[in-house]
């Protein structure tokens, strides 16, 4: 797996999700309620380690064809790029409104597998039109396949509506193909000897 130009000579690399969540109160009952929004997204903060010019330089490119977060580049957490227990083969995916939006029913693998996902897995699952949209999610809990190779994959939440009626879904693991992010910030502290610390921001284009 090549590893881009973002995840070398880091020091640190934190993933989040972000929610937005809505927080409302009755100016009758004093009752407080809380909604969220669908538009969850992947963050990451990388910090780099301390740099020459000479290694700098190609990651400073690569900041400046950003042009200020107009540009996309694929990113990934490079501790879970792919599944702990290997990439085991499956068939159909789907969403079913009767098993809830946090969790996937897939089937083609092998029967009676104890362990087919574990939890903290990340993998990307595709809804929409041509060309289909692809989000990132995570695996919540370790699972196995029954007798049939039918395993219900506990996800974090559905980055899309919950559908009215089953609805096939593309499915991958991560496989370090990267989230497609646009970059927040960026920061260069200079350094005496020409020296360099870089540590940038990005969240996810959604």
């Amino acid at each position: 797996m090549t590893v881009p130009i973002w995840l070398q000579n880091t020091d640190s690399v934190d993933w989040r999700r972000v929610r937005t969540v809505n927080t409302q109160q009755s100016p009758f009952s004093g009752d407080v309620w809380q909604s969220q929004q669908l538009d969850t997204r992947w963050t990451a903060r990388i910090s780099y380690v301390e740099m020459t010019r000479a290694e700098a330089a190609p990651l400073l490119a690569a900041i400046a064809a950003q042009r200020d977060g107009l540009g996309t580049f694929n990113l990934f957490d490079p501790d879970f790029a792919v599944p702990q227990t290997g990439s085991g083969a499956f068939g159909a995916v789907s969403v079913n409104p009767s098993f809830g939006d946090t969790t996937l029913i897939t089937n083609g693998w092998a029967p009676s597998t104890p362990l087919i996902a574990k939890a903290g897995d990340k993998a990307w699952i595709a809804y929409g039109g041509s060309p289909p949209v692809w989000r990132m999610v995570e695996i919540t809990a370790d699972i196995g396949s029954n007798s049939s190779g039918v395993a219900g994959l506990p996800i974090d939440e559905l980055p899309f509506p919950l559908p009215s009626v089953p609805m096939a879904v593309g499915f991958n693991w991560l496989g370090g193909q990267g989230v497609p992010m646009r970059l927040v910030r960026y920061d260069k502290v200079s350094l005496p000897g020409a020296r360099f610390r870089i540590s940038i921001e990005a969240e996810e284009r959604v």
